[in-house]
């Protein structure tokens, strides 16, 4: 996977009823870009002399894969929530804090699954989450 986010990059999850984000140790990206997909229409008729496209009202589902190293001490709480979420079926609060630039971006979405994913060669374990995005916000300061 190439990740589309920099250096330096965490993923935090708050917990349900919870006020703080918790970070999720070694996150190693998100399996896409972070939205729900926008799709277009061909609207070319008889008449146009090249293709004419429009935006389609309908959204491909904003399905992704969280990836983060294996936690192997078991003590990391971000880890835990992750697991509860996929448990639960309730949709989390979660936030990309970019890098160091001091901004993130706010999500919401529902864990259909976490866990092992495949052995890559020369890397840890790592944690895979199907997610399901249902909002993403804008780009905002870490103080807001």
């Amino acid at each position: 996977m190439n990740p589309i986010f920099p250096d330096g990059s965490k993923l935090m999850i708050k917990p349900l009823g919870g006020t703080d984000f918790v970070e999720v140790i070694g996150f190693d990206g998100l399996g896409g870009k972070l939205s729900a997909d926008g799709t277009l229409k061909n609207d070319t008729t008889l008449s146009d002399e090249g293709q004419v496209y429009g935006a389609s009202s309908k959204k491909d589902g904003g399905e992704r894969s969280i990836v983060c190293r294996l936690d192997d001490t078991g003590t990391d709480p971000g880890h835990a929530e992750c697991a509860k979420a996929a448990d639960d079926n309730q949709e989390r609060e979660l936030q990309v804090k970019i890098g160091k630039s001091g901004k993130h971006i706010p999500f919401k979405a529902v864990f259909a699954d976490w866990g092992v994913g495949e052995i890559d060669e020369e890397k840890s374990l790592r944690m895979i989450g199907k997610i399901g995005v249902n909002f993403w916000g804008k780009i905002t300061n870490d103080a807001a």
